[in-house]
């Protein structure tokens, strides 16, 4: 990219070798072509499209012409790993919506204001309606809601909020990859879709799962510390590129959600944030309530 806007190409590659390696001190083992250092060689048909056409690793010659010079043998698992998504009971729509009193109309609430180009939150505000002793998202004015699942089977402790600038008109989104806890986050419209996502998300022992009507749309299962998938990466691609062209279909806006809702649960950026124990106030470092009034 920085040889396509006119930076010199032997520059460019200096930006992402001797520079970084300098930068952590670690020049004197790797960074540039030099006796003594290990021998990690990408090699090039020209620079300026920078093809691959061989890599060494370690001395030793691991890419050849586009693919694997040796076999990869299948990893091996302990159950330490691939069993670490335990809720105490399924989840339900009803365990994941903000309850007030019977008579309430609206409130006002906290509300995450996401971005799509950065991991820094907003804290914002908003009316929402209630009904019935819940209080609902405004889809029009894109609040969403957003819980966070304890997924240790510790508690079942669930926090709820809500977000703005998924752009989800319908549907649900839930992942058990959560920086720094890693429990299970969703967002979404419906609080049964919710649910579902959350649910399933447990089945795969991890993923991301994306749900609407009451029907899972696409997933992809994380089962290695729900955070890791045992597909290749073409498959995963493959996967997360139909996922985000459905989302988009219903209508969400940012460019790479399951990023962006990974960081959400982050309690140590601010504005706001989401934990299985509540809306987090970074700058305050403390939990507060989603609800400022009721009306």
């Amino acid at each position: 990219m920085a040889i396509g806007e006119g930076i010199d190409p032997v520059t460019a590659i200096q930006m992402v070798t001797i520079n970084p390696a300098e930068s952590f001190r670690l020049d004197d083992k790797i960074g540039s072509i030099t006796p003594g250092k290990q021998a990690d060689i990408v090699f090039l048909k020209d620079l300026c499209s920078l093809e691959i056409t061989r890599v060494m690793s370690d001395g030793k010659i691991v890419v050849e012409g586009g693919k694997l010079a040796f076999e990869m043998p299948a990893p091996v698992y302990s159950e330490a790993v691939i069993n670490t998504v335990r809720l105490l009971k399924p989840v339900t729509g009803g365990d994941l919506v903000i309850r007030v009193p019977e008579n309430t109309k609206s409130a006002k609430v906290r509300v995450i204001g996401a971005s799509p180009v950065s991991l820094l939150t907003e804290a914002l505000e908003a009316e929402v309606p209630a009904k019935d002793g819940v209080l609902l998202p405004d889809i029009g004015n894109d609040v969403l809601r957003i819980a966070c699942v304890e997924r240790y089977g510790k508690n079942g402790s669930i926090g709820k909020a809500f977000i703005r600038n998924f752009g989800l008109k319908e549907g649900a989104l839930a992942i058990s990859v959560g920086h720094d806890h890693h429990n299970i986050t969703v967002v979404g419209c419906d609080a049964d879709d919710m649910a579902l996502a959350v649910n399933r998300v447990a089945e795969l022992q991890g993923g991301f799962v994306l749900v609407n009507r009451g029907k899972v749309l696409e997933e992809i299962a994380l089962p290695v510390c729900g955070l890791l998938s045992t597909e290749s990466g073409d498959a995963v691609a493959d996967k997360l590129q139909k996922m985000l062209e459905l989302l988009a279909g219903l209508g969400c806006t940012m460019p790479s959600p399951n990023v962006t809702l990974s960081f959400i649960p982050l309690i140590f950026i601010p504005f706001l944030a989401i934990t299985d124990q509540g809306l987090f106030d970074v700058i305050q470092f403390k939990i507060v309530d989603p609800v400022i009034s009721l009306n």
